[in-house]
């Protein structure tokens, strides 16, 4: 996890989503809670994914790219937390954790 002001990114242990076959997701990024999502889903970025710029908040995310606020995505989705290193736990109090994702880039 990484933070920006008030915004968190959560980002996936090492190795997280190899081999790992997801279902279809896609939308725009925002802000839920406190955490980079898409639509209305807590999201779990990519191993790799860093901070790129502040304001607004965009991260850049391996193998797809730049992106931020606003902008529309596709990729899969294992739909649980437990790609965090520490678990749902590592979640913040802030963030929605009813639906949280574990974001793939296809």
């Amino acid at each position: 996890m990484v933070k920006s002001g008030d915004s968190y990114v959560l980002i996936g242990a090492d190795g997280d989503g190899d081999n790992v076959a997801g279902v279809g997701t896609g939308g725009r990024i925002a802000m839920v809670g406190d955490c980079l999502g898409i639509n209305d889903r807590t999201v779990i970025w990519p191993h790799g994914t860093e901070i790129v710029a502040e304001d607004p908040l965009e991260i850049d995310v391996p193998g797809l790219g730049r992106v931020g606020l606003g902008d529309e995505v596709t990729g899969g989705a294992v739909v649980y937390a437990d790609y965090l290193p520490d678990g749902i736990d590592a979640i913040p109090p802030t963030c929605p954790r009813e639906r949280v994702i574990a974001f793939l880039v296809e």
